[in-house]
């Protein structure tokens, strides 16, 4: 009597943690429906999806309109976010709101600047269990167990990077190349800073070998990266030493990669976490 009971308790178990990874699926659906009036608005979103593709091209249309229309004053300069693991573009999305936030921050210190802000969005998480919710809480001590979700997701993420995101950048590098844009900064956290590497790190190599001059500016935020897929750009140098094509910031705090990516990698080292640190402030 007492096995069955421990059997239809274990039984129960399974059936309540499958219901709660089923129930907390997350479609992989653009949020953002661009109307007529997008082309004239300062902030913008592209969504992409697991493949790799732009939900809505219409939203990359809308953009290109707004940075190609006629100006009195400078030609744009475009700050793009690149969110990570766990976010989404949706519109309550913390990472959504603290990007547009900043945004306008930004726009508002310097209005003359003409500056332009983008925000990334794609599917930072597949599955939310109900009983990893912690993992939105940076002191929660679920934060481990929800760590292994990280890989099918920087997959995907790799995979956008090196295919629809590169795609726009070499968009966003024609604009600049003809004078309609003056520059673009990309700014990827955790996840999307992995997104972003694999989506700049061949054109900042063949800018350098080219001994071309790049505007563009990289900003690694806490990326989700080994350092294997960073070496590559180790022993490269910008024309302008005092201008730099990318920047890697690691805060020592993060668990994610600097403790569980570690070890659940076999031993590989995060990029942030490695020999490649070469400032500690």
């Amino acid at each position: 009597m007492i096995v069955k009971k421990i059997l239809l308790g274990k039984l129960l178990l399974i059936v309540a943690v499958a219901l709660s990874v089923w129930l907390s699926y997350i479609p992989d659906q653009p949020y953002h429906q661009p109307t007529a009036e997008t082309a004239q608005q300062n902030f913008h979103v592209i969504e992409f999806n697991d493949e790799g593709k732009m939900h809505l091209p219409e939203q990359w249309q809308a953009l290109q309109a707004r940075i190609t229309q006629t100006y009195q004053g400078p030609a744009p300069e475009l700050l793009i976010f690149v969110h990570g693991w766990h976010h989404s573009a949706q519109p309550q999305d913390e990472n959504f709101v603290a990007f547009q936030h900043f945004y306008q921050q930004m726009s508002k210190r310097d209005p003359q600047r003409n500056l332009l802000g983008l925000y990334i969005g794609w599917r930072g998480d597949k599955f939310d269990p109900l009983f990893l919710d912690g993992s939105t809480d940076a002191t929660s001590t679920l934060e481990p167990l929800d760590f292994p979700t990280i890989f099918q997701r920087k997959r995907v993420a790799k995979k956008v990077g090196q295919t629809g995101l590169s795609q726009l950048l070499d968009q966003l590098d024609q604009l600049v190349e003809q004078r309609k844009m003056q520059r673009y900064v990309l700014v990827g956290h955790s996840l999307g800073g992995a997104m972003a590497l694999h989506a700049s790190k061949d054109r900042v190599k063949a800018a350098i070998e080219q001994q071309k001059d790049n505007p563009n500016l990289f900003i690694l935020l806490n990326p989700a990266v080994n350092a294997k897929e960073y070496q590559p750009l180790d022993t490269l140098l910008s024309l302008d030493r005092q201008k730099p094509s990318m920047v890697v910031l690691q805060s020592k705090g993060d668990f994610a990669v600097k403790e569980a990516f570690n070890y659940l990698k076999d031993g590989e080292r995060a990029v942030g976490n490695s020999w490649a640190i070469t400032h500690d402030i």
